[in-house]
């Protein structure tokens, strides 16, 4: 049986992937996790620190499973084509984890520290992801760090298309895309 906390966060990330401010209220998530109140404080000391290990679970948790989908391979194609899977996969999980990142990075700024401060590391995360494929395909390291950001920028925005078409074909090709415009051969500046 998994454990009041456990339980709790569960009901968290569920409550979260509806993307309903009111479907996160201490109420119901009490209610899902079979807890009251007290044990929600104890374990995570408020609602902030309750979303916040949620979005550390639902990102961090696919950022580990991108890690070892994106193996940096000796052909780019075998790279682009396990990326293009892993982010298709992502954005369109029923947990939407790319969902929630974009809602609580737009709702929770200058409201919760905690709640910034997950959805910062969930980002740099990514963006170390998005730099190991990079530097595996031979972009210069003075680029990197910039390349990586566009290419989580990118992949936010195709997230952000998928919530309002939920369009399949369209997601592979902006994915596609994407994977291409790595390919590029960098300017000198």
């Amino acid at each position: 049986m998994d454990s009041p906390a456990d339980r709790i966060l569960a009901a968290a990330v569920d409550a979260l992937s509806t993307l309903d401010p009111a479907a996160v209220s201490i109420h119901r998530i009490c209610s899902e996790a079979a807890v009251t109140p007290p044990t929600l404080y104890h374990h995570y000391g408020n609602k902030d620190g309750l979303i916040a290990a949620a979005v550390d679970k639902l990102v961090a948790g696919w950022l580990e499973q991108m890690d070892q989908l994106i193996v940096p391979r000796v052909q780019w194609a075998d790279t682009a084509e396990a990326a293009v899977s892993a982010w298709a996969a992502m954005i369109a999980d029923p947990s939407r984890p790319l969902a929630v990142f974009s809602w609580l990075a737009l709702w929770s700024p200058g409201r919760s520290e905690e709640v910034r401060a997950s959805l910062v590391r969930a980002r740099t995360r990514a963006e170390s992801l998005a730099g190991q494929v990079l530097l595996s395909q031979g972009l210069p390291q003075d680029r990197v760090t910039v390349f990586a950001r566009l290419v989580v920028d990118q992949l936010l925005a195709a997230g952000l298309n998928y919530e309002l078409d939920h369009d399949s074909e369209q997601l592979r090709l902006r994915l596609l895309t994407l994977t291409d415009l790595m390919l590029a051969e960098p300017r000198d500046y």
